[in-house]
């Protein structure tokens, strides 16, 4: 199955909205998206399509992202409601789409592994596939979508004018209104980023990678207007691609932990079974099952942990502060371009 085009249908239209005012070009442009995460959600039931999940959650992602950037252009109270209708949605396919990752991460280690550690993602992937089981059917995420999606088409495709933010001039364009959002994102990423410090910086980490998709979607329909454009989503994807990989490791750190937990407790079970039977508690401890999968959960984790230092290691020769201070330099360049664009000399 091929991967839903990135943006295709909104860049095409992007070119023609940039001189048109803020509060009809973004209602147009979020109807675009909202196409796509329809054609998206009518691919989740097809058992064959394994990208329908990723891009139905993708799609979502796009979409929410453009409302939020654009809020003000589109109508506050009404869009915000549908926005975070939205983020519930999403919500109810975090488990599905983390477990689906998980699975594949772990099976990728499989060939690598021996011993203990190789008996901690056997449990795991036994867990994951009992999790599995509970994720909300394709069927309720579709019937809960298409109520927003009513909602929401009905709200952009009314005739009257979108409400205008108090400081904002009702003349404003699309191509002003895309260089301010830019700045607002890229000033918020670099505040983020110079926060993260080391591996255990899970919310930096996380809201920086964020922060990363959403400047990425609002410059995605714009990149073959914007000089540079293509670059500079190049190095988000590369940014996006390792924050991704430690959130998907720390995720996964906490299934394993909560794995441990569980088993520990069971093992505490047998122990007092025994202590209070009139076996030799000494003789058969070591070989309880129980403790045994402590041992390989916890020696999981530890495999997992040394993964995501090197993964961090990896994001911090990237130089999180200078390319901070790149972004923001090119996004601030972009602006120039949208409000000026440049002069054809051909």
């Amino acid at each position: 199955m091929c991967r839903q085009e990135e943006g295709s249908k909104a860049i095409t239209q992007a070119r023609s909205l940039l001189t048109e005012p803020a509060n009809l070009a973004s209602r147009r442009l979020a109807l675009t998206l909202l196409d796509e995460a329809t054609r998206a959600s009518k691919r989740l039931n097809d058992s064959a399509d394994a990208e329908a999940l990723h891009d139905f959650r993708v799609s979502l992602r796009r979409l929410r992202a453009f409302l939020q950037a654009y809020r003000g252009y589109l109508g506050k109270p009404s869009v915000a409601k549908l926005r975070r209708e939205i983020a519930q949605l999403m919500s109810r396919t975090n488990m599905g789409r983390d477990t689906q990752v998980h699975v594949a991460w772990l099976r990728q280690q499989s060939h690598r592994l021996t011993g203990l550690q190789h008996g901690g993602i056997d449990l795991m992937l036994e867990t994951l596939s009992q999790e599995m089981q509970t994720t909300a059917p394709f069927d309720e995420i579709i019937e809960e979508f298409n109520s927003v999606e009513g909602k929401l088409r009905k709200r952009l495709s009314r005739a009257e004018k979108a409400a205008q933010p108090k400081d904002v001039s009702e003349n404003t364009g699309f191509a002003e209104a895309t260089s301010a959002v830019l700045a607002k994102l890229s000033a918020k990423l670099g505040k983020q980023l110079g926060q993260i410090k080391s591996p255990q910086d899970a919310d930096p980490l996380h809201q920086a990678r964020l922060s990363v998709k959403k400047l990425r979607y609002v410059l995605e329909p714009l990149r073959k207007e914007l000089v540079g454009g293509r670059g500079m989503i190049q190095q988000l994807k590369n940014l996006q691609e390792i924050l991704g990989e430690l959130h998907d490791l720390d995720t996964l750190e906490l299934r394993i932990v909560t794995a441990l937990e569980s088993s520990s407790q069971a093992y505490s079970v047998r122990l007092f079974e025994l202590a209070v039977s009139e076996s030799r508690v000494a003789d058969i401890v070591r070989n309880i099952p129980e403790l045994q999968r402590c041992h390989a959960l916890a020696a999981l984790i530890k495999y997992v942990y040394d993964e995501r230092k090197q993964l961090f290691a990896r994001l911090t020769k990237t130089q999180l502060v200078k390319q901070a201070e790149e972004i923001s330099a090119q996004i601030e360049e972009f602006g120039s371009q949208l409000v000026t664009p440049p002069v054809d000399l051909s």
